[in-house]
């Protein structure tokens, strides 16, 4: 074939062509069925083909010379023209060739295979067995536009379809010659995605197939289809970043077990990148099918039968079955008691976190919940005996944390500041981290899907929040949509324990640690198999949390717990059971002046321990308040514990004065 006189044709036919690469150019589509303002239109003036990606226009050179009725003479190749004969409008073959391969086939073969990779194609195109069509090997199987665009050749001493393996920009890096006795051209190929060159212009709007042999492409474009396989057959090729962006994938597998292995394979790796992947049945075909039937065995119309098998891939449930009896009663068998046949509530970590269960940690914003659960995550991974004295009971220490809210660099920093308060790095080896600081759609899946690949024994997701677009926590239904998910992990992993963070409601909080004030209450409380445990700010110190358990499963403590959240360093560290959690239920600036205030009244009544109201009145002036609002002081004084009602003495009440020492001092401590 004469390319320069293609390129001239063509540059005289298409005013705006462009060079695009080292023989693609591209232009306005010629067929004139559409506008093309946006070339769509490209040419390889080396192979001849052409093709319009917006109106499908496309053949060869011949072709493109007879639509503007040139000569098309000139574009006819030379193997084409020194091996065929034109009668009647068909191609001829001057020789006949065995159909079978023999022991001098063989030979053949070896002297092939083991030619130089350099200069490729010119090696290949070179060997006179090997031409560009057979129109009469492909009448009622493939269409010429499929077998150029592929651009497969044909080798008549072995009676077998050669197919190019060509980089994404279109170099030819190897040679397939399919069967019988398949091969590739040059040894040491890496395994890649075929045909490599073309999938740059399918739409990843439309669905994407995957079938198993190259041929099978060559069946799948010919009736119309974007599709692609591997070049290594059952292998899957490492780098599948050229077919990332596509939203859907099908995967038709050949009919036999090995078709299947291979399939599930694909559809894997595929789900893996967040495609949505869909998987196509034989079995669920109207007839049966011979085994090894793949999609050149069958019509047209079987193929479109085929592909309406499809169904959506979900990872595999391995061990796991779902409870025979779930949505029904059972009759407890009440004589295990005396045999000890039943299992006590365990605990991964003694009040906080039942094992095997879906436990959640709720608090306010800022009050350092994320914190609490990574140290929480990190003292597992690590190993430790306990976590703020609270006991660690992990057989196998493996930690998934899911952050949604902060991104990797915040996560690493918090893991970094929390580990310098750690003697080792075995979390390093124990625990992993996933991040994603949007909000979205099918996060859930996106999760399932860790933790089916790191088989974690404790999962921590934080924060709920941010596991679904759209979806409003603060209404009970809608947090449905959410539980979902997290039942069909419960159901799916059994053995795996949960902890979920979570958030209370804006406002209200001066109601403390309560069930009440979280998020879609009435449904995640529900949910929840295991325990729950709120964490909120303390109106004395911001170094101050208080902790209580809200839903307890097994035996637990029912205590308030202060924390003391050290900044400079993102540490949580235990003071001890707080006796008296009210008086941390102020606003910080309110607590302050309430504390001065009963620290105002003891220097009023010295050594007493008991006064009357009426005694301190006159500190109104010093707080600049009305009397109405002094006696608010009082009563808020009262319900802190910082002071005791006694009895009434006329119209005066008696109260008496608790210790507030260490509560002033925590009050003024460095910020």
């Amino acid at each position: 074939m004469d390319s320069s006189a293609l390129l001239r044709m063509v540059q005289s036919k298409i005013p705006n062509l462009k060079k695009k690469s080292n023989q693609e150019y591209v232009g306005s589509c010629p067929s004139g069925t559409h506008t093309d303002k946006n070339p769509s239109w490209s040419i390889n003036i080396e192979s001849s083909v052409h093709h319009c990606f917006a109106c499908g226009f496309k053949g060869n050179g011949v072709q493109l010379a007879e639509f503007w009725d040139e000569d098309p003479k000139p574009f006819y190749s030379d193997d084409y023209k020194h091996n065929q004969t034109l009668k009647n409008g068909h191609i001829k073959t001057n020789n006949v060739y065995p159909k079978q391969v023999n022991n001098q086939s063989n030979l053949q073969n070896k002297k092939v295979r083991n030619r130089p990779l350099l200069g490729l194609k010119k090696t290949i195109q070179g060997n006179n067995d090997i031409i560009d069509i057979l129109p009469e090997k492909i009448a009622n199987r493939y269409t010429l536009e499929a077998w150029n665009e592929l651009g497969v050749l044909y080798n008549t001493f072995y009676n077998k379809l050669v197919f190019p393996i060509k980089n994404k920009e279109s170099e030819w890096v190897n040679c397939y010659y399919h069967k019988p006795n398949p091969y590739f051209h040059s040894k040491g190929f890496k395994t890649q995605v075929y045909p490599l060159e073309l999938i740059k212009h399918f739409n990843p709007n439309d669905v994407l197939f995957v079938v198993e042999g190259l041929k099978d492409v060559l069946t799948m474009r010919s009736r119309g289809y974007q599709a692609i396989s591997s070049t290594g057959g059952k292998k899957i090729p490492e780098d599948l970043s050229a077919i990332k962006h596509f939203k859907f994938i099908c995967v038709i597998p050949d009919n036999d077990d090995n078709g299947k292995e291979t399939s599930y394979k694909w559809c894997k790796e595929l789900y893996a990148l967040g495609i949505k992947v869909l998987i196509c049945d034989w079995s669920k075909m109207k007839k049966e099918y011979p085994l090894k039937s793949d999609v050149s065995d069958i019509s047209d119309k079987e193929l479109t039968e085929l592909i309406e098998t499809n169904d959506i891939y979900k990872p595999p449930v391995e061990k796991y079955e779902q409870p025979k009896d779930k949505g029904d009663f059972h009759i407890v068998d009440l004589t295990r008691i005396k045999r000890k046949d039943y299992k006590p509530v365990q605990f991964a970590v003694e009040t906080l976190m039942t094992t095997n269960k879906v436990n959640m940690l709720v608090g306010e914003t800022g009050s350092g919940k994320s914190y609490f659960a990574l140290q929480m995550a990190m003292s597992i991974a690590s190993e430790h005996n306990d976590f703020l004295g609270f006991k660690i009971n992990v057989k196998e220490p493996k930690v998934l944390y899911v952050d949604t809210e902060v991104g990797d660099d915040e996560v690493l920093e918090r893991v970094d500041l929390i580990s310098e308060n750690f003697d080792d790095e075995l979390f390093f080896k124990n625990m992993e981290v996933i991040s994603h600081t949007e909000r979205i759609e099918q996060a859930w899946e996106k999760i399932i899907r860790h933790i089916e690949r790191y088989k974690p024994s404790i999962a921590i997701i934080d924060c709920l929040y941010n596991t679904a677009k759209g979806v409003n926590t603060s209404k009970a239904n809608e947090v449905d949509k959410i539980l979902d998910y997290v039942n069909q992990i419960r159901t799916y992993y059994p053995n795996l324990t949960i902890l979920l963070v979570h958030h209370y409601n804006k406002g209200n909080s001066e109601q403390g640690v309560t069930l009440d004030r979280i998020a879609g209450a009435s449904n995640i409380i529900w949910n929840i198999s295991g325990v729950a445990t709120g964490i909120i700010k303390s109106g004395i110190s911001k170094r101050y949390r208080l902790i209580k358990n809200l839903k307890v499963r097994g035996k637990v403590s029912s205590s308030c717990y202060l924390l003391n959240h050290n900044p400079s360093v993102n540490y949580i560290e235990m003071m001890g059971i707080e006796q008296s959690p009210e008086i941390h239920l102020k606003t910080q600036g309110k607590t302050k002046k309430l504390v001065q205030l009963a620290s105002d009244i003891r220097e009023i009544v010295g050594e007493d321990t008991t006064f009357q109201v009426s005694k301190i009145l006159n500190l109104q002036t010093q707080y600049q308040v009305n009397q109405s609002t002094m006696y608010t002081y009082i009563s808020e004084l009262e319900d802190m514990g910082l002071i005791k009602y006694v009895m009434n003495n006329g119209p005066s009440k008696i109260y008496e004065l608790g210790n507030i020492k260490f509560r002033k001092e925590d009050l003024f401590l460095e910020e």
